[in-house]
């Protein structure tokens, strides 16, 4: 008898029972032992999950299987908590905070959205609906890439143009790396195309004119404004589908801030910092 306790497989047998032992009490301890209901409006909803899916609702066999499927999942999950596996899981924490917000967005009772409120809304937040001015122009770029003295040969370009503005300009510069043409372009558009600093330069020059050479880090550009689309004010009645928008996500934002304000409030809250993060250091 004493030799077989000296067994190593007898040792892992014995580590073994007292796992599986501390498993049946910490799920003892922590168990969900009422029944499982399989309800006429959760079978609806397998069969309504299964028809996205397939197009279909599911026959006999299919729907067997999406039951015992249910039950599994619920027997995990039941299994998982009694055990403790949900605690501090990321994972976990991040879906039930996400349905937590879902709950929090609708806690305050949302006004009906009047014209009148949504004007407001607007007038208290311009920056939200701004809209752009528009820019039409010709185009004459001067790749440094490929020529020395690209400012010198826009320069005099510049000086023929301004005599006859209106000749043909399709045959000059370079023009396989930008358009010779942009009509009714914003500024952002312009920022993504030409950078920032063609874009400061082009706001600064009148229509009707040639201007340049404006350098960037392609080369050297020469303009025509043909027109300048100043922006005006926008009106409700053509951005009402965006003023709803934005209005209800801020009460949504303001109503989960609210929320979780009073729920912070409910809780003692310690932090300790580490002393290279301390606040002021």
């Amino acid at each position: 008898m004493h030799k077989i306790f000296k067994e190593p497989l007898i040792h892992f047998f014995l580590i073994g029972c007292a796992i599986y032992g501390v498993y049946l009490w910490l799920t003892n301890q922590n168990q969900d032992t009422s029944p499982i209901i399989v309800n006429e409006g959760k079978v609806k909803q397998l069969v309504t999950m299964h028809k996205k899916i397939w197009q279909r609702e599911p026959n006999n066999k299919e729907l067997d299987n999406l039951i015992q499927e249910y039950l599994l999942e619920e027997i995990a999950y039941r299994e998982g908590i009694a055990l403790g596996l949900d605690l501090n899981d990321i994972v976990i924490k991040r879906r039930v905070r996400q349905k937590l917000d879902f709950i929090a967005e609708e806690s305050l009772p949302r006004p009906s959205p009047t014209d009148q409120i949504l004007k407001d809304y607007m007038n208290q937040h311009p920056e939200k609906f701004r809209q752009d001015d528009l820019y039409t122009f010709r185009h004459i770029f001067f790749d440094k890439a490929r020529h020395d003295d690209v400012v010198n040969q826009a320069n005099q370009l510049l000086i023929k143009l301004r005599k006859t503005p209106n000749i043909d300009t399709t045959n000059l510069g370079a023009g396989y790396f930008f358009k010779r043409y942009y009509q009714s372009i914003t500024i952002d558009k312009l920022d993504n195309v030409f950078g920032k600093k063609f874009s400061q330069m082009l706001v600064s020059t009148s229509a009707q004119n040639w201007h340049g050479p404006l350098q960037t880090d392609f080369g050297s550009h020469l303009v025509y404004i043909e027109k300048i689309d100043r922006a005006t004010k926008p009106k409700l009645v053509d951005m009402r589908v965006n003023v709803l928008r934005e209005w209800e996500h801020d009460l949504r934002k303001q109503a989960t801030s609210s929320f979780y304000q009073k729920l912070l409030a409910k809780y003692e809250v310690i932090i300790q910092r580490p002393l290279a993060y301390k606040k002021g250091s």
